[in-house]
């Protein structure tokens, strides 16, 4: 049985359809300078690896680190409210939250008293 499927290396070769997706969005269809650009990219990647830290270990360490920065950088994106605002929803959820307590409290009360009038003491 021959094996017919292409090695790793010649996948990274092999043009996707992103690949010619972005081509013909460029108006670049030199599929010579694409497969330099991409063994280029796969040294590069080679070559990160290669300072005898395992490749796993650092890879998800610096995966935590660029989360971190990445939550940082939203987080300044963010409109926060002003003290103002903060105070006003605080007071009005306070208030929502005390009317339907006491509405919840009424009700009890009331179908409480209601089952000792039908069923008696």
């Amino acid at each position: 049985m021959i094996d017919t499927a292409p090695r790793r290396e010649e996948q990274a070769y092999a043009m996707n359809r992103e690949t010619k997706r972005a081509m013909a969005r460029q108006k670049t269809a030199d599929p010579q300078r694409l497969q330099q650009l991409r063994k280029q990219q796969l040294e590069r990647q080679r070559a990160g690896r290669g300072d005898g830290q395992p490749g796993a270990r650092r890879g998800r360490l610096r995966g935590v680190g660029s989360f971190g920065s990445e939550v940082v950088a939203e987080l300044k994106k963010v409109n926060w409210p002003d003290r103002r605002t903060v105070a006003s929803y605080t007071v009005v959820v306070l208030v929502a939250v005390s009317v339907i307590t006491a509405i919840i409290f009424g009700l009890d009360t009331l179908f409480g008293k209601a089952v000792f009038a039908v069923f008696g003491d």
